[in-house]
């Protein structure tokens, strides 16, 4: 049982890292037999919580559910109560976004939520760049080190021997 429950400010580093922890929870298996993944703002928490009680054939069983801030901290109860007793063999990984119709309400993450995941022994991990200047500085660096293109300092012509 791993449980991953994923919020930040950024929606791209957000949906960045909600990806990598589907791919690292799937890992070779057959996404098709293995995942069941809910997102939108047509879902309800039941049936994510169907889906991560229901005995998989496959061996485990990956979950995700996306755009949680839709969802007040009356109606998690649900996804906390399961995350008390969640099965061995499920993998769940938890999306706090925002929902995708426009007019909709993002709600804060409830606490109940985040000391529910620890406390089953899950991560919380905030996908947000740190606030204190030393610290975003480093953090920019994993991530230029991390990227698929390196930036190189810009030479000027008189840098490549040049008359400017």
């Amino acid at each position: 049982m791993t449980i991953t429950l994923l919020k930040g400010s950024d929606p791209v580093l957000l949906e960045d890292a909600t990806i990598a922890a589907v791919r690292a929870a799937v890992g070779d298996a057959d996404r098709g037999e293995v995942l069941d993944e809910f997102r939108g703002d047509d879902y309800e928490l039941g049936a994510v919580c169907l889906a991560a009680t229901t005995v998989s054939m496959f061996g485990d069983r990956v979950v995700v559910a996306r755009n949680l801030a839709r969802f007040g901290a009356k109606e998690i109860a649900p996804l906390v109560e399961l995350l008390a007793d969640l099965p061995a063999d499920v993998k769940l990984v938890l999306s706090w976004d925002k929902p995708t119709s426009p007019n909709a309400r993002a709600n804060a993450l409830p606490k109940k939520l985040s000391d529910a995941v620890k406390a089953a022994g899950g991560d919380v991990v905030d996908t947000a760049p740190p606030q204190q200047a030393k610290q975003r500085h480093g953090w920019f660096a994993e991530q230029f080190e991390a990227a698929a293109v390196s930036l190189a300092p810009l030479r000027t012509g008189a840098d490549r021997g040049q008359r400017g």
